[in-house]
C-alpha cells in the first residue's frame, strides 16, 4: 500500500473531506482515498487516521468536525453499519449548520442512499465506473466549472435572428 502523509485534523483545509464507509468496502475506499489525496484533496480515512489505542468515536468526531465535504460510500454493508449511521447523522447536522458544504453519495452497489439524502444528486459507481466516479467527486469538491465556455457576442451591425 502507498504511504500517505499524515493529515492533521486540527486545521480545516478548504478541501478537507471525510470519507464514510463500511470496512467491507475497503478495496474501493483504499484506492479512492489515495487518488483523492494525490489530486490534492485532504481526505480523512479511518484506516489512516485511527491508530491502535485511539478512541474510535473521538477520532471520527475530530475528522467530522474538520471536514468541509462528506463523502458517503453507499453499499449494503455501509447501510447496516452503526458507525456509518452516526457519521451520516453528524454530517446532516453539520450541513444544516453550514460547516459541511456538501454531502456526496457514491452508490457502490444497488443500495439506495438513506431517505434523508434522497434529494441529493448521487454518483452511481456501477454505471459510471471508477474513473468517472472519481472525476465527479473531485469536480464537486473542487467546484470545477462544468459548463462549456460562453462565446462572445458578435460586434457591429447585426440583426437578432429567430432561432
Amino acid at each position: 500500500m502507498t504511504a500517505i502523509p499524515e493529515a492533521t485534523t486540527a486545521a480545516r483545509s478548504p478541501s478537507h473531506t471525510f470519507v464514510s464507509h463500511s470496512g467491507e468496502d475497503r478495496e474501493f475506499v483504499d484506492r479512492f482515498v489515495v487518488d483523492l489525496r494525490r489530486i490534492g484533496i485532504d481526505a480523512w480515512y479511518s484506516a489512516f487516521e485511527i491508530k491502535a489505542g485511539d478512541s474510535i468515536p473521538e477520532k471520527m468526531d475530530e475528522g467530522l468536525q474538520a471536514c468541509r465535504f462528506f463523502v458517503l460510500v453507499v453499499s449494503k454493508s455501509s447501510a447496516a453499519s452503526p458507525y456509518v449511521k452516526m457519521e451520516i447523522a453528524s454530517a446532516i447536522s453539520r450541513n444544516a449548520q453550514g460547516s459541511v458544504k456538501k454531502i456526496i453519495c457514491i452508490k457502490l452497489d444497488g443500495t439506495e442512499p438513506p431517505a434523508l439524502l434522497q434529494h441529493l444528486k448521487w454518483i452511481d459507481f456501477v454505471k459510471l465506473g471508477y474513473e468517472s466516479t472519481l472525476k465527479e467527486v473531485t469536480d464537486s469538491i473542487l467546484d470545477v466549472e462544468l459548463r462549456s465556455p460562453l462565446g462572445r457576442l458578435p460586434t457591429g451591425d447585426w440583426e437578432e435572428k429567430e432561432l
